[in-house]
Order: C-alpha cells, then sequence, then structure tokens
C-alpha cells in the first residue's frame, strides 16, 4: 500500500497544494489495495486484445484519468460541461543526457515525451483553452518495455485517444484486471502509477505533482517570481525525474 507518503511529504517540503491536488491524495492514501509492480505488469502483459492492452498501459504510464484519454463521452457526461481530452495528447522524443558512472563519460538516453491535457484545471490565461502536464517515459526497453507500445500504437492511429466512452473503458479495465481486484475502476490505474512512482522509484513530492499534473504553488514563488508562472516550466520538468525511471525491469 502507498500509505500516507505523499501527502506528509508534500506538507513537509513545503508544497502547497490545491484542494483538488488535497483531495485526490486523500483519496489515494484511502486506497485499499495497491499490487505489487511485477504482479500488475504480468496481468497486464496477458491481455491478448491490443487496444485493451494498450489502453490500460496509457492509463497506467501516463497516470491519466478517463476523460483525458478518451475522446468521446456519454450524454450524461456531456451534459455536466466535461469535455473529451484524449484528442489532445501529442508526443515528441527527448534527450537527457546522464553520467554514467562506470565509464565516466555522458551518455544519451532517448525519452518518449507526452504532453496530456489535464482535467479538473483552468488555464490562467484566457487565451489558453487547457492546462497541459508532460510525462516523460524512457525508451530503452531495459528500463521501460511499455514505452514501444505506445509509441507504435501513436504512429499507426495518429494519436493515443481512444474513441470510446468512460463506460467502455471500465468495462475493458474491469474485464482484465479484476483478478488483481474486485472493485478495482480505470481511476484505480492512475492511483497505482502514483503508488509505484514513490515506493519504486523513489519520486518525492515536486516530482509526483509535476507527474500528476497537479497544480501547485512552488518554490517559484520564493524566487519572487508569480506562482502562476511555474506552470511555463511544466515542459521541463520531466527532466528532474527521468533519471529516477532509469532502472531496469527484472
Amino acid at each position: 500500500m502507498l500509505g500516507n507518503e505523499p501527502f506528509q511529504a508534500c506538507v513537509s517540503d513545503g508544497w502547497r497544494l490545491s484542494m483538488k491536488a488535497v483531495t485526490e491524495l486523500e483519496e489515494l492514501e484511502e486506497e485499499e489495495f495497491v499490487p505489487e509492480l511485477t504482479e500488475f505488469r504480468a496481468a497486464v502483459d496477458r491481455i491478448k486484445n491490443r487496444r485493451d492492452s494498450i489502453l490500460i498501459k496509457a492509463l497506467y504510464l501516463l497516470a491519466l484519468r478517463v476523460n483525458e484519454i478518451t475522446t468521446r463521452v456519454s450524454p450524461s457526461v456531456l451534459k455536466r460541461g466535461t469535455e473529451p481530452l484524449g484528442q489532445y495528447i501529442s508526443c515528441r522524443i527527448g534527450h537527457y543526457r546522464i553520467l554514467d558512472s562506470n565509464t565516466l563519460s555522458y551518455r544519451d538516453e532517448r525519452a518518449a515525451v507526452f504532453r496530456c491535457a489535464v482535467l479538473k484545471r483552468k488555464p490562467k490565461s484566457k487565451k489558453k483553452r487547457h492546462v497541459y502536464k508532460v510525462v516523460a517515459l524512457p525508451c530503452d526497453p531495459k528500463y521501460e518495455p511499455w514505452t514501444v507500445h505506445l509509441l507504435r500504437w501513436f504512429k499507426e492511429k495518429n494519436g493515443l485517444g481512444f474513441p470510446i466512452t468512460e463506460s467502455q473503458v471500465r468495462r475493458i479495465v474491469r474485464k482484465h484486471l479484476s483478478i488483481l481486484d474486485p472493485k478495482v475502476h480505470p481511476h484505480s490505474l492512475r492511483h497505482w502509477r502514483a503508488s509505484h512512482l514513490v515506493n519504486y522509484y523513489g519520486f518525492d513530492s515536486w516530482e509526483l505533482c509535476a507527474y500528476l499534473g497537479w497544480s501547485h504553488k512552488s518554490m517559484f514563488s520564493r524566487m519572487g517570481m508569480p506562482v502562476g508562472k511555474s506552470d511555463i516550466y511544466v515542459h521541463i520538468a520531466w527532466k528532474r525525474y527521468f533519471p529516477k525511471l532509469l532502472i531496469p525491469m527484472v
């Protein structure tokens, strides 16, 4: 289980989170079950339907909410003013220079950098329609074998948005992952990813906030910058946590 590490870290580190982020942290703490990383990955790797497999991998790796990956919503959800954001997912290949401790020379690690529109956050500027987060994943299968699966799908479909509704996503997730947790739902994947990032990869509160797309008032305010300006650094935030993802899969 995740326990209360993220919430305590965010408080002790001095990050002042928005109320929505605090609410999600509390929900994360109350999550009764989080599967072991190897157990979860083995269950997903057994999925034979490629679309379902990619959907679950994307929800997990990118820590997305359902409507952040779908391009359709049900009429009831549409009435509440919720827009599907899956069509806004973009991807590019980035590079990170890392010092090899064995050879004492630098090497380049390729990263799949996904830019995803975030639900439940409104841009401060009226000129912008959405707030975005950036998630970077290692391209080397040694560190993250699922990245290449997402990239291939993205290239074939010209995007990573799925033309299905949230109820269809719910059925797909339950069909394949109820073996791990009978109460599983799509948002569980976001919680499980957050838990694994903390417990397996050693993410701190700032890195977790950047990865999940939470709004927070950061250290930039202490530097004399308006707090709202911290969002302009979202495109480089991944370079802080990316080295922690370079752990070979067992």
